[in-house]
């Protein structure tokens, strides 16, 4: 009997191990996912201002050169992080209905919801 319970302990000892690991790691994958769509998040907003930026000079507006040096490098910076982050990370799709890039194994689209 002690044979016996002795083994099922360790099944469940490794079991537990196994489902701790998995954990960790689904862990590890959204806050780096989450990382990655602030960035992106932080990419529009500046692509915006950028826009907002160049529309005003164009209206031939009173704008600092520095402003408009400023955002592209921003902008720069902010694409290398999230390609960086991307590559670290593992394999990516595109959502067919919405164009948001997703991990592979997602089985919805955070962006609009779409079954994959």
């Amino acid at each position: 009997m002690s044979d016996s319970w002795d083994k099922i302990v360790d099944s469940a000892k490794d079991f537990a191990g196994t489902v701790a690991g998995a954990a960790g790691d689904l862990y590890g994958k959204s806050k780096d996912y989450f990382n990655i769509k602030r960035l992106e998040y932080q990419l529009r907003e500046k692509y915006r201002v950028l826009g907002k930026l160049q529309y005003r000079i164009e209206m031939k507006e009173d704008v600092a050169v520095s402003e408009k040096e400023e955002l592209i490098s921003a902008i720069t910076t902010l694409r290398e992080e999230i390609t960086e982050g991307k590559d670290m990370q593992y394999e990516y799709i595109t959502c067919e209905g919405c164009g948001s890039v997703i991990p592979e194994d997602a089985k919805f689209c955070p962006g609009c919801g779409e079954q994959l």
